[in-house]
């Protein structure tokens, strides 16, 4: 406040027409109100920290701003979020503070994928790969499959996914922000067997049934061999098979993919010929020899008759040779 004190000038008024009365009197002048400029700034995206991008406040004179929340501080999603400043001039003798000055910033969820490799299948399964990923930010995107990692070819199957190699996922929100992560699918080859039976034999010659088999995919598995279905009695040396019957072989890769089939084994039974010589006679008799053997296998063979070794020399009438 200031003292107001009149003061005489000759020549102001006019003495002869007026009566000048002074009074003394008081002049307050107040503080003023610094002018406080701060716009709403524009939204950010979560996980960006607080600056002075958003943080810019100014005042029609010198001072310090203290802003709430700080600088450096990561806002929540979420939108209309009160940014708050309070201001002190440097110049506290002729001007007011100024606090809770408030704009309005919002704050988008940006997607963070993490992606998990679903594990391999045997063919011809498929994958659904539209499990296989999770938001770190729960920021609700739609998600979108793709052959590419820049979303130009979509996959158009992900819940049956029938190809190994290597697909995108992308997840967009409504505001448009969005983040994309290869998935890996891996579908292993399963055999395809392909049996052809060996070809008979007569016994004791034994049958190899490891060359019996081919796999139509190439899918490169170990064979194993078995007498039952059940694969509980393996073939002890599936080269060389001595009994006659159906057996089965598996072929298994190193993913665990496999494929079972059957092979029929025929071993036919050899005659086992015993020789009981007939008695001696006086010629000019003759003797049957049709008589004269028997089959130890019983194996149902048809019999000839020969007056060599070699089967050459055909013996005519084996029920009466006779003796010279």
């Amino acid at each position: 406040a200031y003292d107001i004190v009149p003061i005489n000038e000759t020549g102001t008024f006019d003495g002869n027409n007026y009566t000048i009365t002074y009074q003394n009197g008081t002049l307050t002048v107040n503080k003023a109100t610094p002018i406080i400029t701060w716009n709403d700034p524009d939204f950010i995206t979560f996980g960006t920290p607080l600056s002075d991008t958003q943080l810019n406040a100014t005042a029609s004179v010198a001072g310090t701003f203290t802003y709430d929340p700080i600088a450096g501080t990561i806002l929540n999603p979420g939108v209309d979020q009160i940014l708050s400043a309070d201001f002190a001039p440097d110049d506290a003798v002729n001007y007011n503070p100024v606090n809770d000055t408030e704009v309005m910033i919002t704050v988008y969820n940006i997607p963070d994928l993490v992606i998990t490799d679903p594990d391999p299948v045997c063919s011809p399964g498929t994958v659904d790969i539209t499990g296989s990923w999770t938001d770190n930010n729960n920021a609700g995107g739609t998600a979108t499959y793709w052959l590419d990692d820049q979303a130009t070819q979509s996959l158009a199957n992900p819940t049956a996914v029938a190809t190994s190699g290597t697909y995108y996922i992308k997840v967009t929100t409504s505001e448009n922000f969005s983040d994309i992560d290869p998935v890996v699918v891996t579908i292993d080859p399963t055999p395809d067997l392909t049996i052809i039976n060996p070809a008979a034999v007569c016994s004791p010659t034994t049958v190899d049934i490891t060359s019996v088999w081919t796999d139509n995919n190439s899918a490169g598995g170990t064979a194993t061999y078995w007498k039952d279905i059940d694969e509980t009695d393996p073939v002890p040396d599936p080269t060389a098979v001595d009994e006659d019957g159906v057996y089965f072989i598996r072929v298994t890769t190193a993913a665990g993919c496999t494929d079972v089939d059957v092979v029929n084994v025929t071993i036919y039974t050899a005659p086992d010929l015993l020789i009981t010589d007939p008695p001696a006679i006086c010629a000019p008799g003759t003797r049957d020899i049709t008589s004269a053997w028997t089959d130890a296998n019983t194996s149902g063979g048809t019999v000839t008759y020969w007056k060599d070794a070699n089967a050459t020399d055909p013996e005519t009438n084996p029920s009466s040779i006779s003796v010279t």
